[in-house]
């Protein structure tokens, strides 16, 4: 089968992990590990959640300054980070761990108001619990998010867009079909969470992003020139916290 050049690196490995039974990986703990960033304040009822790409760890959030430039803005927001690594998926474990490990946590916690941030394979990541638990969450930043199999992204180009597409029957097991399909049916202005997507108009993965984008809000949608990188996404995630949208 011929697959897209722009398929070439970042698909076909995400692909070759998360399909491989018998794939090594990251051990995929209970409960899984998180990363605290919080602002020092008590009365906090703003968190974001930060999930990380296919080879990243908590930390990267962090060096790679996306946690300075909350700080920077002052907002009365805490943060955490994730290790919703690959291992999750794997054995089909991630939204529960997030669910117990993470979300019910915090709202335990008294927080109000849950954010998902995910890039690159944590946007997948984001988008499969919000599928599950939307109620959970308020909005998410998909930032260069890895959003299923090329064949279901060619199959849906190929349609005229998302708007277009028919899935047909549906296995619990075909992710990407399921979560296409959820996309579908998601109404931006009514459905919880509010989505927002970001990315390089050079990314490998833009075409998956276009379509995404063609479903929302304008102003729900950044673009800037780059590839798949995180000095792309520090530019698209400073931009959205100047438009105010965490609060």
């Amino acid at each position: 089968m011929q697959i897209p050049k722009q398929y070439s690196v970042t698909a076909l490995l995400l692909l070759s992990v998360l399909l491989s039974a018998c794939a090594h990986g990251p051990v995929a703990k209970t409960p899984m590990d998180t990363l605290s960033f919080q602002q020092g304040t008590t009365d906090n009822k703003t968190l974001i959640v930060f999930l990380p790409g296919m080879r990243d760890r908590p930390q990267a959030f962090a060096n790679h300054q996306f946690v300075a430039a909350v700080r920077k803005r002052k907002l009365d927001v805490d943060m955490l980070a994730a290790h919703a690594h690959l291992g999750y998926l794997r054995q089909r474990t991630l939204v529960r761990r997030l669910k117990q490990d993470v979300i019910e946590p915090a709202k335990q916690r008294g927080y109000r108001h849950i954010w998902l941030v995910g890039n690159s394979l944590g946007g997948l990541s984001a988008l499969l619990y919000s599928r599950k638990h939307p109620d959970d969450i308020d909005g998410v930043y998909l930032l260069g998010p890895f959003l299923g199999s090329p064949r279901i992204i060619r199959e849906i180009k190929q349609a005229g867009g998302l708007s277009l597409w028919r899935p047909g029957p549906i296995a619990e097991q075909q992710r990407s079909r399921v979560l296409w399909a959820w996309l579908k049916k998601y109404r931006p202005h009514r459905d919880k969470p509010r989505i927002y997507l970001g990315f390089g108009n050079q990314d490998r993965l833009a075409d998956s992003h276009r379509l995404l984008a063609a479903v929302l809000p304008r102003e729900n949608v950044f673009r800037a020139p780059g590839k798949h990188r995180w000095t792309v996404w520090i530019k698209l995630w400073r931009r959205f916290l100047d438009k105010g949208i965490i609060q």
